[in-house]
């Protein structure tokens, strides 16, 4: 194994406080990643000789099918109510069709960890989860290689789309950092 998911954590916080200063350096400069995507690909260049593989149970991914075993579901790329220009990085239509044609349990995956998901925060998205299968089944009326077209994004748009990730990313790791300092205290 050469990089590692970065969707779930669970950080030695005194290790990452070492490297933290690095790792903001490297997003303020907006620093190429040799490794990966946005802040993953910093943590894979600054942690990865150091890191544990979790169970894949704390890292479920709802398009791989219903696991009864799973501790924590990974909604990576779109989120539940979003769509694939707010996924975070460069989604492409075909994503749905190479999940879903090389496993037959992930259709119904997707659709459980969705609905489990509105159900324990007492919303109800059935109108949006509708429209969402329904753009997934109409996608198989379309030839696969057309699928393949790279999106069309206004630079503009990345821009701000980068900036949000950034925002994003720096925001989840001061979270952890100050929820971890307020359980040590």
């Amino acid at each position: 194994m050469s990089y590692f998911n970065a969707g779930i954590l669970v950080m030695n916080i005194q290790g990452m406080r070492i490297k933290y200063q690095q790792f903001v350096e490297m997003m303020k400069k907006r620093q190429r990643s040799t490794s990966g995507l946005f802040d993953q690909g910093y943590l894979n260049e600054l942690c990865f000789n150091d890191m544990e593989i979790l169970p894949i149970e704390y890292n479920w991914k709802p398009y791989w099918g219903i696991n009864g075993n799973a501790k924590l579901i990974h909604f990576h790329g779109m989120k539940p109510c979003s769509n694939l220009e707010e996924a975070g990085f460069d989604t492409r239509e075909s994503f749905f069709r190479t999940i879903f044609d090389n496993n037959s349990q992930g259709y119904a995956g997707y659709i459980y960890y969705f609905i489990l998901f509105f159900n324990y925060l007492g919303q109800k998205q059935d109108q949006w989860l509708c429209y969402h299968l329904q753009y997934i089944l109409d996608l198989y009326k379309k030839p696969l290689i057309a699928l393949a077209q790279k999106p069309n994004y206004k630079p503009k748009y990345r821009k701000y789309k980068r900036l949000y990730s950034i925002f994003v990313s720096i925001s989840i790791l001061l979270a952890i950092l100050l929820l971890t300092a307020l359980f040590l205290v």
